[in-house]
């Protein structure tokens, strides 16, 4: 393995499946976190509350955790307090922080009153005694976070979540977000503490769409109560009119008191502040045409007595609309998921905030026991716990799309087909406005394909049904491969026939300036989208062998087959792998020519899909499939490996070919996890990311994994900008693919620069806002995700930067119509790493005691070894007389502990013994046992005299006398001292222990005796 160089400079010993990773110490929860009164897991990233950069990266850097359910709309409530960005219209970023929206703390503690607004921010009102900076900690593992207070004498914290809850179809669309505050009294006197949560009635996407008309009413159920802020005003759109948000609370039990009013968020505050100040509580006044509210819950708290207070935010926004402004377009609307649980009737954020009072312990314990898989698994290091939950913010605020049937703009779904299902898309990012791209879905879907897989169901069938059944347009420019089934609204492009239906939206990247196939210049279809399509219905089947959906989605994976033979461009002998020409993958900034390794071993990796469910359908086609695969194969190993250098090349016909590619292997993902063959000799993929390694990531471990090199580490010599990208969800994805190759500390190392720079470098601050690339150490990023560099500026040198660039204007000099959050869809590809850690057999364990070649005199030995299985796994212990565990062995099946000691009935005589020990973990996946056993020495009987080692005359000391018997044993046999191996080793001459004694032994002892080294080993230790 490689030596791990370049990594910070306080290094930590992590032990990882048995292999020894240093990696920097990095901060988390269980590092840092005073005594909580939540249970906050280890690897949740924390941040000392309003402790907010300047000078990042990061555009925008006050984030955290997103609330609201898959397609409900979301917001962050973040490390300040306050409550932003939003994304409260599918598709549309919107960066506002809502005035007036915090939480605040009355707390009376025997006289002693303080008051606080829970935010720091400076657009709070300034009669707000607003928290300080450092008056607590954040801590946040998405799709929960924790507050933890330090400024009142009562012990305060908070929690706060939605329920995204995997395997759950109906919670996880809920528009709800839940506060369960933790108050704890540790004085000596009475307390009395109330929390109040105000809410104004927010615009919505930032006011870029009329939501007006604001009506409050109180609501009330049994134990029960809540304000309801709605807007009803004929000239809202339909995606705001009658909307309503509602905050909420419970009386618990009836010994705590809820109190609420509205009020002026247009004022200065006060009138809502000095109304809870005075005494905790509100004095229940309602103007209904206000446009804010408040709630408050009061209780008191004897000494040492604790309580845990909920607090329901919940809305109830159930239509999207997505139009189209160009040739006519027309739009569609459609009902959110959420609403097949309640109605469409705009009147359910009560009722949803009810449902989250009586269930929010129920929703957290199963998001617990979710995340507790991995916290309590000691495989995962923090950091890669922090990066893998904490990226999968972007499934709520990644402009989300699920849909619980058609409203209206056309008279049925989608050709009528499957009005039961639940279409969904999420956007590649709040720029590229592509919506369920195969492309770049490729590297993150395995989240839905593992945690909500009927998602990934619905959507593999819409694209299976737009590959088939597209007609809307001229068929000769449609890709067989639908890119992409929507976009938000006003998304701008080039002209083409919308209908205002988010599944009939072309992907630019695949649909402008088609000819075609094989024209150099016209063509311009991503070669390797067809073969990611096919293999992603190859993983769904292979997960969940579910044999209707593969006959379901085959007519589409033939046909896209067919499509794709098309883009085999050379003269005849063909080679049967597609032709590249220019920026024709999902890497299209880098013009790549000929057969290139990423979109050929992506080819080959689908062909081997398609042989094998042709084979289970019984296919015919298969024999046509097969013929392709043989010659794909053959051909992309014959044209790319260079034998001297053991790597691929990255193309055949580009002009630099021989550039080394660090996400080549993207293709053998899919085969080496879900049971297909290689799509390349095993050792020259291992060859190859190890070529990777050294030029891509091992200059600089802090970063990730660089895209392109030249074969001795030097910049690729062509302004295309990928070739110095380091993109993030490439290097998790390369990671992962190192890892099932065996290249644990390779593999670990690469992900962990990827998660260093989004979530523990001040200087870049990506949290909750991960880029797709960056380049100069992570310092500027692709400026939310557009090409920053096609306009760079002058004499700027991407290898050696002398300042950030102006991100900003960039984007506004390309795009002006973005503003550009940096956020992109793909770095969730950090759970292909975590699965393929999870799958993979648990470690063998290390063996502790006792060591090999010790001397034991206690006839009933302890055996130990290290944990290498969590809850449900077991270990077997085998002990014998020989090596090959054949003469008087025990074995011991069924442990759950790593101590065994040997019982007095089974006591072990004198003599060489061995040991060994394999862990079997919950699924029945062994780790096998060691390469080579450990041996120990019994002597319960005639134990050594520990003071007579090396004293082979006799008389009491060690000196060169004893020297030449030790000589004249080695060397001329002659036979003193006696000989009694393995006994008493040292007596008879084996200084080093090591049950041998040769010139070795003479060795240790002439340096013991003449040079005063203390080289005596000691048996009866």
């Amino acid at each position: 393995m490689a030596k791990v160089v370049g990594i910070l400079g306080v290094l930590v010993t992590v032990v990882i499946f048995g292999t020894i990773l240093l990696l920097p110490a990095t901060v988390s929860a269980g590092d840092q976190q005073a005594e909580s009164s939540f249970d906050i897991p280890r690897g949740a990233w924390s941040r000392t509350i309003g402790d907010i950069p300047v000078g990042t990266a990061s555009n925008d850097v006050n984030r955290g955790i997103a609330l609201g359910g898959f397609g409900a709309g979301a917001f962050m409530y973040n490390f300040s307090g306050s409550f932003g960005p939003w994304v409260d219209e599918i598709g549309d970023y919107n960066p506002m922080r809502l005035p007036g929206a915090a939480f605040h703390i009355y707390e009376d503690n025997g006289g002693t009153t303080t008051v606080k607004c829970l935010a720091v921010d400076t657009m709070y009102a300034s009669t707000w005694d607003k928290i300080a900076i450092g008056d607590g900690t954040y801590y946040a593992l998405q799709p929960r976070g924790w507050a933890v207070y330090n400024c009142f004498a009562s012990e305060v914290e908070s929690q706060f979540f939605s329920p995204i809850i995997p395997h759950n179809y109906r919670e996880t669309s809920y528009p709800v977000a839940v506060w369960q505050f933790a108050l704890s009294n540790p004085t000596a006197v009475e307390t009395e503490i109330s929390v109040m949560l105000t809410w104004p009635n927010p615009p919505f996407n930032g006011g870029n769409l009329p939501r007006s008309g604001s009506f409050i009413s109180p609501t009330t159920a049994p134990g029960k109560t809540g304000i309801v802020l709605k807007c009803s005003d004929p000239a809202n759109p339909a995606e705001t009119e009658n909307s309503e948000w509602c905050i909420a609370s419970e009386t618990l039990n009836g010994d705590a008191q809820i109190s609420y009013r509205t009020w002026d968020p247009g004022g200065d505050g006060s009138d809502v502040w000095d109304d809870f100040a005075a005494d905790g509580k509100l004095s229940n006044q309602v103007n209904p045409f206000d446009s804010a509210a408040a709630i408050a819950v009061s209780v008191t708290l004897a000494p040492g007595e604790s309580r845990l207070i909920p607090i329901v935010l919940s809305w109830d926004f159930p239509i999207v609309e997505f139009t189209r402004e160009l040739n006519g377009g027309g739009s569609t609307q459609w009902w959110k998921r959420y609403t097949e649980y309640f109605d469409t009737l705009s009147d359910n954020s009560f009722a949803i905030a009810a449902e989250a009072l009586d269930n929010h312990q129920s929703w957290l314990d199963q998001i617990d026991n979710w995340q507790a898989e991995y916290y309590g698994d000691p495989r995962f290091p923090d950091w890669l716990i922090t990066s893998a939950f904490n990226e999968l913010y972007y499934n709520q605020f990644g402009g989300s799309f699920w849909e619980a049937g058609l409203r209206s703009g056309h008279p049925e779904e989608y050709l009528g087909l499957h009005e039961d299902d639940h279409k969904n898309f999420i956007m590649e990012s709040m720029v590229y406005t592509l919506s369920g791209n195969i492309s770049v879905g490729h590297y993150s879907s395995i989240v839905y394909a593992q945690f909500w897989p009927e998602m990934e169901y619905d959507l593999l069938r819409t694209h299976a049904d737009i590959i088939l059944n597209y007609t809307d347009c001229d068929p000769t420019l449609l890709h067989q491969t639908a890119a992409e089934i929507g976009a938000p609204r006003d998304f701008t492009s080039q002209g083409y026939c919308f209908s205002g239906d988010p599944f009939f939206a072309p992907d630019p990247h695949d649909y402008f300036s088609r000819a075609a196939p094989c024209e150099p210049g016209l063509s311009h279809v991503e070669t390797d989208m067809s073969a990611k399509f096919i293999q992603r219905c190859w993983r769904y089947y292979s997960l969940y062998q579910d044999r209707q959906f593969l006959e379901y989605v085959w007519p589409a994976a033939c046909s896209t087959y067919q499509f794709m033979k098309q883009y085999d461009c050379e003269a005849e002998p063909k080679d049967s792998l597609p032709d590249i020409h220019g920026y024709d993958n999902t890497y299209d900034g880098w013009s790549m020519h000929g057969t290139d390794i990423y979109s050929g071993g992506f080819w080959v990796g689908a062909l081997q899909a398609l042989d094998t469910m042709a084979a289970i359908l019984d296919d015919p086609i298969r024999t046509d499939v097969q013929a392709w695969l043989e010659a794909a194969q053959r051909n992309l190993d014959n044209e790319l490996w260079d034998p001297v250098e053991e790597y691929y090349h990255i193309d055949t016909e580009s002009d630099y070919p021989e550039a080394v590619f660090a996400d080549a292997l993207a293709g053998q993902r899919y085969n080496e996890m879900y049971g297909l063959p290689d799509i390349l000799p095993d050792w020259k993929m291992q060859a190859h990311l190890q070529k990777v390694y050294d030029v891509c990531v091992a200059p600089n471990t802090d970063i990730g994994a660089r895209l392109g090199r030249m074969p001795d580490g030097t910049k690729v010599p062509t302004d295309d900008r990928d070739t110095y990208e380091y993109w993030v969800g490439t290097t998790y994805y390369l990671a992962a693919t190192m890892y099932r190759m065996g290249m644990t500390t390779e593999a670990l190392t690469t992900a962990y620069g990827a998660y260093r720079s989004v979530w523990a470098d001040d200087n870049l601050a990506y949290w909750f806002n991960t880029p797709e690339a960056w380049i100069d150490g992570g310092v500027s990023p692709r400026p939310g995700g557009v090409y920053p560099l096609l306009s760079s500026p002058p004499g700027y040198n991407p290898e050696q930067p002398t300042a950030k660039i102006s991100t900003g204007l960039l984007a506004k000099q390309q795009y002006p119509f973005n503003p550009a959050p940096h956020q992109y869809q793909r770095p969730r590809a950090v759970w292909e790493l975590v699965f393929t850690m999870k799958d993979a057999p648990p470690a063998i364990p290390d063996l502790y005691k006792p060591e090999n070649i010790a001397y034991v005199v206690d006839s009933t030995p302890t055996f130990h070894w290290s944990t290498t299985v969590t809850s449900g796994g077991t270990y077997e212990l085998e002990y014998a007389r020989d090596a090959n565990f054949t003469i008087e062995v025990y074995t011991v099946f069924g442990l759950t502990d790593t101590l065994y000691n040997v019982p007095a009935e089974e006591s072990l005589s004198d003599g060489v013994w061995f040991w060994h020990v394999e862990a079997i973990d919950a699924q029945g996946k062994l780790s096998g046992f060691q390469s080579e056993a450990y041996s120990f020495s019994v002597d319960a009987d005639n134990p050594c005299n520990c003071t007579d080692l090396g004293d082979y005359d006799g008389d009491g000391n060690i000196n060169p006398v004893d020297v030449v018997f030790m000589v004249k044993y080695v060397y001329k046999n002659d036979e003193t001292p006696p000989v009694e191996l393995p006994y008493c080793p040292t007596v008879n001459g084996d200084w080093n222990c090591d049950v041998l004694i040769n010139p070795i032994d003479v060795v240790f002892m002439v340096n013991y005796v003449y040079k005063n080294y203390d080289s005596l080993c000691n048996p009866c230790e």
